[in-house]
């Protein structure tokens, strides 16, 4: 009977969370609401999601009902959340990553940048380039995100597992499943992206005896 009622508690849990509109809007960002990513700010959904957490661990312990108050004003904190800005920075990003790294293959694959170890005119200017670009530029920008990323997922999967452990057949819903591997795919696909593009520009600067930091 307890096994029971923790599984149609979970249910629930996941249709209020999960399955709720207040979750949707923190995936979401429509192009006329969408904040400025990467924020100075904390992101506030992620104490929110924290806490929610905390309280469910709680519950599906059987202790601390009274404290159902917090999840409206927990909810709440979700509309305002940038999950939604930094999957779109991820899908930004990896767009970009992908069409340079393919002209760096294809250069690395194709005729060299110098033909002796020894810095021409237009490695020197590619290299001045990637430093602007992307070093200066995107990676900052990269790190900020990864930073958020990071403590966004974090809360994010704990939920996600916490609630997978107390459901029937250890299953979240399939439509929220399939979103999920969407959601992995884009972030683990973008990181990848990052490491080989730094990769690929450092063994095309290294025909000309050129490194990313010299």
């Amino acid at each position: 009977m307890r096994a029971q009622k923790q599984q149609q508690l979970a249910r629930r849990l996941v249709n209020a969370l999960l399955a709720g509109n207040e979750y949707r809007l923190l995936w979401s960002s429509p192009p006329d609401q969408r904040q400025t990513y990467p924020s100075a700010n904390n992101d506030i959904a992620i104490a929110a999601l924290e806490r929610w957490q905390h309280l469910q661990q709680r519950w599906l312990a059987g202790d601390n009902y009274g404290a159902h108050t917090e999840v409206i004003p927990i909810l709440a904190a979700l509309r305002a959340g940038l999950g939604g800005e930094m999957l779109h920075f991820q899908a930004q990003t990896l767009a970009g990553l992908t069409s340079a790294n393919a002209l760096l293959k294809q250069r690395l694959d194709g005729r060299p940048l110098c033909l002796q170890a020894a810095p021409t005119p237009r490695a020197k200017h590619y290299q001045a380039v990637l430093h602007k670009q992307f070093i200066s530029n995107l990676q900052p920008l990269a790190a900020q995100s990864h930073r958020h990323q990071h403590a966004l997922m974090n809360v994010i999967k704990a939920i996600e597992r916490t609630l997978t452990m107390h459901l029937d057949k250890n299953e979240l819903p399939t439509a929220y499943t399939t979103w999920q591997e969407q959601r992995d795919t884009l972030i683990n696909t973008t990181t990848t992206a990052h490491r080989q593009h730094v990769s690929l520009s450092q063994q095309l600067l290294q025909q000309c005896g050129l490194s990313t930091g010299n």
